[in-house]
């Protein structure tokens, strides 16, 4: 992973369509990687990481006990 071509949390979530507090969920639960740098562990994503989960998951996933799927936007189909 090359640092520069990384993503932050935000930039990430944006081009998910999703949340942060949605992202950093996916990413605890090891769905999605991300580099941790800083002393304080910042996340990075690798855009690759992204387009992979889009390719692999046409909806994000819902945490357990819902009835659906959650859409993705539009900036996913690009």
């Amino acid at each position: 992973m090359e640092l520069m071509a990384l993503l932050t949390l935000s930039a990430a979530s944006r081009e998910l369509g999703c949340s942060i507090d949605t992202l950093r969920s996916l990413t605890d639960q090891g769905v999605i990687k991300c580099a941790r740098v800083l002393p304080r562990g910042d996340r990075l994503y690798d855009p690759a990481d992204l387009a992979e989960f889009r390719r692999v998951h046409k909806r994000l996933p819902v945490k357990p006990g819902r009835k659906r799927f959650l859409p993705m936007n539009d900036a996913l189909t690009r």
